[in-house]
């Protein structure tokens, strides 16, 4: 496979989504397990309370910084994409000089030689921790505005609704969200069949039988909408 060859990594023109009230710093980096840092903007020390250059000098790795668990998921990710000419999106957990624990959105992709050799990764980093914590009510919220809607559009009765699970309608935002089933079990790090079988039971217990009919469901609820703009 042909890589897309990038010899300039500041005009890189990656999809980076918009995420509100967080903060976002960008980073080039070896393609290794420590994830050695070559260049970490300022705003690195703001999410994760160690400076740029403690981090570019090696004192601590980024790769130490992130969560145990998470590790291996996000290494396997990366080189998936990397081997498929792809960017790549993750979300992680790290440990912060603090001590405390944040989420992490990233996005990032390969930068190569003229003569196709991988150089190193560029992206962005973004801090998504109250996104990822605060809209658990919210879900609560969708779900009961879900089952509401989808009486009166008469594709369930009144009577006949089944509780939908907070895993289900995120899957469902998600898939609102132009994701498809692959990239969804990759973010939540779950099978592709898990995801599917999610899928297709929202569905089921939403009495729809294509994603067009999940979705203009989801379209008409002011609630979800705001999840499907704002929850990364």
């Amino acid at each position: 496979m042909n890589k897309q060859i990038i010899t300039n990594p500041i005009s890189l023109n990656l999809p980076v989504k918009s995420i509100s009230n967080g903060t976002t710093f960008s980073y080039k980096c070896v393609n290794n397990k420590n994830w050695s840092m070559n260049f970490l903007s300022e705003d690195c020390e703001v999410i994760t309370g160690f400076s740029a250059t403690k981090i570019t000098s090696g004192y601590i790795d980024y790769g130490d910084i992130i969560h145990e668990l998470d590790r291996d998921v996000i290494w396997n990710n990366v080189q998936t994409a990397l081997d498929n000419n792809k960017p790549f999106n993750l979300q992680y957990r790290i440990h912060t000089a603090a001590g405390t624990e944040k989420i992490l959105f990233e996005q990032g992709q390969g930068i190569y030689s003229r003569s196709g050799k991988l150089i190193e990764l560029t992206g962005f980093i973004s801090d998504i921790t109250q996104l990822s914590t605060l809209p658990s009510l919210q879900i609560k919220n969708c779900i009961n505005d879900i089952n509401r809607l989808a009486a009166e559009l008469g594709y369930i009765s009144q009577r006949n609704i089944t509780s939908i699970s907070e895993r289900e309608v995120l899957i469902a935002i998600y898939c609102c969200q132009g994701m498809c089933m692959k990239e969804i079990a990759q973010k939540l790090q779950l099978s592709y069949r898990t995801v599917e079988g999610h899928l297709n039971r929202i569905k089921m217990k939403l009495g729809c039988h294509t994603k067009t009919q999940l979705r203009s469901i989801f379209l008409r609820s002011e609630i979800a909408k705001e999840l499907i703009k704002n929850y990364w």
